[in-house]
């Protein structure tokens, strides 16, 4: 994992000029280049800068379709773009350093809200019937979460 392709990706979550579709292009290149890379290196500003940006943007999935942030508003993401997100996560999580942020009680509850993890206060999605984009969505997240416990559990708070 290289610096210049985690602050590639940076520069095309804060840009308020990138569409969803430019983010989900870049998400796909990302996820599909670091699938097996499991030593993560680069910048650990820019990684833990990049992991809130894309929690943030995840959270918008969970609540309502838009969120403004001080910089810019946030819409909510397809699955498809949502589920690239969350592989994006949860391959930065296979590092031990700079992870505190995918730890925290917050980002913990939001993976197991889009899992569809029974712990947070929301419908779960069997009651109405999921597709086949849903499901990916919730398998990422579950993926994330066993990520984050496998190789980062000394900091997952409450």
């Amino acid at each position: 994992l290289s610096f210049i392709k985690m602050d590639k990706l940076l520069k095309a979550l804060e840009s308020e000029g990138s569409s969803e579709k430019d983010i989900r292009k870049i998400l796909k290149n990302f996820v599909e280049k670091n699938q097996l890379n499991f030593g993560m290196e680069g910048s650990l500003e820019v990684k833990e800068t990049l992991c809130k940006n894309i929690l943030e943007h995840l959270s918008t999935v969970l609540t309502t379709s838009k969120l403004v942030d001080s910089a810019h508003s946030l819409t909510a993401w397809t699955n498809e773009t949502t589920s690239l997100g969350l592989s994006c996560l949860r391959i930065l999580a296979r590092g031990k350093v700079g992870m505190a942020v995918l730890c925290s009680g917050n980002a913990i509850s939001t993976f197991a809200s889009l899992g569809d993890i029974g712990i947070s206060n929301h419908n779960s999605k069997f009651e109405f019937g999921i597709n086949e984009s849903e499901i990916q969505v919730i398998v990422e997240a579950v993926k994330c979460l066993c990520n984050i416990y496998l190789i980062n559990k000394h900091l997952v708070t409450n």
